[in-house]
């Protein structure tokens, strides 16, 4: 089954992102601070910022939340791939593509100014300015790289029916039974993380449900603006929003099509994630002490479910 699981439901994919910094390392700097502190190997390094780094805000925010969303539509595999069903790979495709159109805008926008932000540095820096560190605009808009690919898993019987096995038939297949025998470990991994995304999300509304609930203010009374009560246990709209995460994205990580699996990312949409937006459901929560005493219950109930991973 581990066989045909790999062959016939998962894809490695892959994100590589790379952006300018927009620093310059001044190793004569780092020279006459050696110097002047007497020391007698290197101490540091001195950086140039050459454009302001909220310049750069917009396309880093970019990076990170294309990086994480990549994560969370995705299980573990090797160091650089990650793996995703076929049930799964349209939904990662569009956030890709979502994501790479984001990240394109925001490069367009800064490189659109860019002769704008040189100008700006020579006021900034002033004597520290060098129009040597600054690259064209061509250049800069090529240091901004943001790749996506998706492939077959690799497998050992792929290395083993290469021509390779006619000319070193011993070393390929002894390295054939190692990739195969990491293919089934990086399985096991992948439904791992799968689980535990699970019972993290679902601990958690659990625990925020109990945690939350008005008392007497201290300083009520004793301080002007005191409100009566105030709140302890706080719990965010993302509470919410991460649950209804879980429920749209891991049915297409569910490699092995698990039916416990299956049952409670149905349970946690029809009893955990209520009805409306997020923002309607999260208030209601706050305001209503027995509901959010029998969703507890049912979280509760959910992980109970999953004891047997």
């Amino acid at each position: 089954m581990q066989n045909d699981v790999i062959d016939e439901r998962l894809l490695e994919v892959s994100v590589n992102i790379k952006s300018w910094g927009g620093v310059k390392r001044d190793p004569s700097k780092e020279r006459a601070i050696r110097e002047a502190s007497g020391a007698t190997r290197q101490v540091g390094h001195f950086d140039t910022y050459l454009v302001s780094k909220d310049t750069l805000a917009e396309i880093k925010t970019i990076d990170g939340a294309w990086r994480n969303r990549h994560t969370a539509l995705t299980l573990p595999w090797s160091d650089t791939t990650r793996v995703v069903t076929v049930a799964g790979l349209k939904l990662w495709s569009s956030e890709m593509r979502r994501f790479a159109e984001l990240r394109n805008d925001a490069v367009d926008r800064f490189c659109t100014n860019w002769p704008a932000l040189v100008e700006q540095a020579k006021v900034e820096l002033n004597g520290e300015f060098n129009a040597d560190n600054y690259p064209s605009v061509a250049e800069v808009r090529a240091r901004f790289v943001a790749e996506t690919d998706y492939f077959a898993v690799r497998r050992g019987k792929h290395l083993g029916s290469s021509q390779l096995v006619n000319v070193i038939g011993d070393m390929v297949d002894s390295r054939a039974q190692e990739i195969e025998d990491r293919a089934k470990e990086r399985l096991s991994d992948a439904v791992t993380e799968l689980v535990t995304r699970i019972k993290d999300k679902v601990s958690h509304f659990s625990e925020r449900m109990r945690a939350y609930e008005e008392v007497p203010n201290p300083e009520f009374g004793n301080k002007k603006r005191a409100q009566p009560t105030v709140v302890k246990g706080k719990f965010k709209t993302n509470t919410i929003d991460n649950l209804r995460d879980l429920v749209e994205v891991l049915p297409g990580l569910n490699i092995y099509d698990d039916p416990t699996i299956t049952e409670v990312l149905a349970d946690i949409g029809n009893e955990l994630t209520g009805a409306g937006t997020a923002e309607q459901y999260t208030q209601e929560l706050r305001e209503d002490d027995a509901l959010r005493a029998a969703v507890a219950d049912k979280a509760d109930a959910i992980l109970d479910k999953l004891a047997a991973f």
